[in-house]
């Protein structure tokens, strides 16, 4: 039997946010390795000055200044970057979990189907295939072997049938809820209307947080490599102009 459409539509949207979990951490690495060897080589860079200065001639006081500058101005950059880019990437894990755990929430029976009273039981055989995925031949039974009055006497206790059905899946589910909450609230020790004001709170200003962080970080990681560039371009043309 093949999975209601919702369940198609929660597990792919299940598989892409596995993949944006996966790709997220791998940029987190990448990152991580890069502002490593910035702050690492700029660290090491400015303990080469102070304790060589005199021993370049090339190198004066506006030289050293300007390039400690550079070099100091990388260190921060990275390690801002770093700091806003694990608060964003927090950020970004909270919500996700949020949006994966109401998508699959989303995939269970969360209203009463309206029925308009004309629908005859292939159409409530297939409507329990899809709303509950649920296989229940007998309806169709004995189809051929009625017609006028008995046939519309069948498609209606169908119907009642998939009223009925309804009613308890989606009591069941409702008594389910309570009683998960009730176990996270006890569990954890927060107050008993926690789920309820979690579930009326936006999540609208912490991912704009979580996309001004994520963007800040990256140009912070691109102006420390700049700086930390630049420092050693102006060491560079300075050596060539007192070469020269």
């Amino acid at each position: 039997m093949r999975k209601p459409y919702i369940e198609i539509l929660s597990d792919i949207q299940s598989e892409s946010q596995d993949n944006f979990k996966e790709l997220g951490l791998k940029i987190a690495e990448f990152l991580d390795k890069i502002i490593v060897w910035l702050i690492g080589l700029s660290t090491g860079a400015i303990l080469i000055l102070i304790s060589k200065a005199k021993e370049l001639p090339f190198i004066g006081t506006c030289t050293i200044n300007s390039t400690l500058t550079m070099l100091v101005g990388s260190i921060i950059a990275g390690l801002l970057g770093r700091i806003l880019y694990a608060i964003a990437l927090y950020l970004g894990y909270s919500i996700i979990s949020s949006y994966s755990a109401q998508v699959k929430m989303f995939g269970l029976p969360h209203k009463q189907r309206e029925l308009t009273g004309d629908e005859t039981k292939e159409n409530i055989y297939l409507l329990f295939q899809e709303d509950f995925n649920i296989d229940i031949p007998f309806i169709l039974e004995n189809k051929d072997n009625l017609e006028g009055d008995k046939l519309l006497l069948l498609d209606e206790k169908a119907r009642k049938l998939y009223s009925y059905y309804s009613d308890v899946i989606l009591n069941s589910i409702q008594d389910g809820k309570k009683n998960l909450a009730n176990i996270f609230i006890s569990t954890f020790g927060f107050k008993k209307d926690f789920i309820e004001k979690r579930a009326n709170k936006s999540n609208r200003t912490k991912g704009i947080v979580w996309r001004f962080f994520t963007y800040l970080s990256f140009r912070l990681y691109i102006l420390s490599a700049v700086l930390f560039g630049s420092s050693i371009c102006y060491l560079i043309i300075q050596y060539v102009r007192f070469a020269k």
